[in-house]
């Protein structure tokens, strides 16, 4: 939640192959950065009556979860995934605890921006993982990585027990 694609073609549903991410693609050009941020936002003010929220993300999503650090309020933590968008969104700092997983394989999200997302916002939790690439969280992509996915998944679930409870 929220379904993000929603605002460009409703009940969409996208496969992890190549296919399925060229068809995406466009959606996120066309959606921009305002339009998920508004309805993240509205998620939460949704979701915080029931307690604290936390907002996770993974690729696209990831650089969302990121920028809600930033631009959504009610928020306690944000995780992101392999977001390629982030080094790009430094102009801000987060105003909430973020982690950050990063797979040091990856070819779309080079070294050199890690270094400059943890220079930028050297509060920010940011782990690499040398056997992945991106993706090495999604077990229906061949770029999945368990050992990754798994350490990755327990840092996340211990980050949010200590933010969120």
């Amino acid at each position: 939640a929220p379904a993000l694609f929603d605002r460009v073609r409703p009940a969409v549903e996208l496969g992890y192959d190549a296919a399925g991410i060229a068809e995406g693609r466009p959606f996120v050009g066309q959606l921009g950065w305002d339009a998920p941020i508004a309805d993240i936002q509205a998620t939460v003010n949704a979701a915080k009556t029931a307690g604290r929220v936390a907002v996770v993300g993974y690729c696209w999503g990831g650089s969302l979860a990121f920028l809600s650090a930033v631009r959504v309020d009610g928020i306690a933590c944000a995780v992101a995934y392999y977001g390629a968008q982030i080094a790009a969104r430094l102009d801000v700092p987060p105003r909430v605890p973020v982690q950050l997983h990063f797979g040091e394989q990856d070819s779309g999200i080079p070294p050199s921006d890690v270094e400059k997302i943890r220079r930028a916002v050297p509060a920010a939790t940011v782990f690499t993982y040398p056997g992945a690439g991106h993706g090495f969280s999604c077990d229906e992509r061949q770029s999945h990585e368990p050992s990754s996915a798994a350490l990755a998944r327990e840092r996340t679930l211990a980050f949010l027990r200590e933010n969120v409870g």
